[in-house]
């Protein structure tokens, strides 16, 4: 069985990256796994309307990503009706300057 609105990252490499990535999205994350050699985070976004969960995450987290972050990452959202693989650029801001690891 499935559930809509699940979401899970690629393999983070960057451990200030990871941290700052679990911060931002830790409202809506189920299992952040890490093992020896990769770490990736995944999690549930239940919305009231179809596709809801992609326009939360289009309007709400990935610009907060978008401001920590160091390096790229997609991630993908699975909505009830369809599904998206944001890619996660970093812009600006401090750019995981702020997160100590």
């Amino acid at each position: 069985m499935s559930d809509r609105g699940s979401f899970v990252t690629e393999v983070i490499w960057c451990p200030r990256c990871l941290l700052a990535a679990t911060i931002v999205l830790e409202p809506v994350t189920e299992h952040v796994t890490t093992h020896k050699k990769y770490s990736f985070i995944s999690g549930l976004l239940r919305g009231v309307y179809s596709g809801e969960e992609i326009d939360v995450f289009a309007g709400e987290f990935i610009p907060k990503l978008e401001k920590v972050l160091c390096h790229k990452l997609r991630v993908a959202v699975l909505a009830e009706e369809g599904e998206k693989i944001f890619t996660v650029k970093p812009k600006g801001g401090e750019h995981g300057r702020n997160i100590r690891i």
